[in-house]
């Protein structure tokens, strides 16, 4: 394969999957009520596992291109899900031990930080400039954090407190108009 991202990283990718694996079976073992998730997970490390075997035989067909961008989506994939085993070990059967039952939908946010960071690794990595795009993510942010107003119970309230505010302004300006 060539000496690329494709290249860099085989050893390091064939460790995250044996560890995906090994936490796998371990959850299989400790959290019976979440195996369905688990055993999807071991289900998409296995095809990982196999992308990366279909990428080996791609280069020996003479197409290394090919083969690098099927090995890079499998180690993405073996990333991603190693991130969600840790996830679920952590959230469900680590932090009960510790008297912590957190949410599901903290499980959720704080499991996206790492999905976020390992996504933005790779992108560097492929060679995108992420100062661009940072910016614009911040404007989706906002546009999102914006159409969320009411999911979030904070549109109604900060409403009202507005108007009133500029209400009020409105009035005392009226008054001083007049008076």
């Amino acid at each position: 394969m060539p000496a690329g991202l494709s290249g860099m990283f085989r050893t390091e990718v064939a460790v995250a999957a044996a560890v995906a694996l090994a936490l796998g079976l371990l959850l299989l073992a400790l959290r019976p009520a979440d195996r369905a998730s688990t055993r999807r997970a071991l289900v998409a490390l296995g095809l990982c596992v196999l992308a990366e075997a279909v990428a080996k035989a791609i280069d020996a067909l003479g197409a290394p291109r090919a083969a690098g961008l099927v090995a890079d989506a499998a180690a993405i994939g073996i990333g991603l899900l190693l991130i969600r085993l840790v996830a679920i070990l952590a959230f469900r059967s680590v932090l009960p031990v510790f008297g912590l039952r957190p949410a599901r939908i903290v499980e959720d946010l704080v499991s996206t930080a790492p999905f976020v960071a390992w996504g933005l690794l790779w992108l560097r990595l492929a060679g995108l400039d992420l100062a661009s795009l940072v910016a614009t993510s911040a404007v989706i942010t906002a546009v999102l954090a914006f159409s969320m107003q009411e999911t979030l119970g904070v549109g109604g309230e900060l409403l009202v407190a507005l108007r009133s505010a500029s209400g009020t302004e409105r009035g005392n300006a009226a008054a001083k108009r007049d008076g």
